[in-house]
């Protein structure tokens, strides 16, 4: 199975990017995330934290904020979203995931302003645990996640 992405120059240079729908109690709406391989998890920007009324008060908190360039965010998880998403024969895929919402520290308007600039990022958990591979060749504008079958080794 092929998932296939789109390449948008964005945030400094051109990113696999994958149009998705969140689906979350009282939380709903589609996305684009950028496919991070450098990214241990997947997180939801405040801007679309915001939009998409991610309940905050239903995650678990962490316990220490991390940064992302010079803001400083707790990350609040919800275990069970689902996202959907279309395959190459426009097949609707749904997949379960744990994703983290990213709420500033500090509320200030330059902060919040800043913060809302952020992408959401598909990261490698949802890359392991989907048994997904990235082709990205950036200067043909081609993108794709790839199914790979799990290899037996041979005794």
């Amino acid at each position: 199975m092929k998932i296939p992405l789109t390449v948008k120059d964005v945030y400094g240079g051109p990113k696999p990017i994958m149009a998705l729908f969140l689906i979350i109690p009282h939380a709903s709406g589609p996305f684009e995330a950028v496919v991070d391989t450098g990214g241990p998890a997947t997180t939801l920007s405040p801007r679309d934290a915001d939009r998409l009324h991610f309940p905050f008060h239903a995650c678990k908190k962490e316990e220490a904020p991390h940064g992302i360039g010079a803001l400083s965010f707790y990350g609040y998880t919800f275990d069970k979203a689902e996202i959907i998403f279309s395959d190459e024969n426009k097949k609707r895929v749904r997949r379960k995931i744990p994703i983290t919402g990213l709420k500033p520290t500090k509320m200030d308007n330059a902060s919040l302003q800043r913060a809302y600039k952020l992408p959401n990022i598909l990261g490698m958990d949802f890359l392991i645990a989907n048994n997904f591979s990235l082709y990205f060749y950036p200067s043909g504008k081609i993108a794709y996640l790839q199914l790979e079958e799990e290899t037996k080794s041979v005794p």
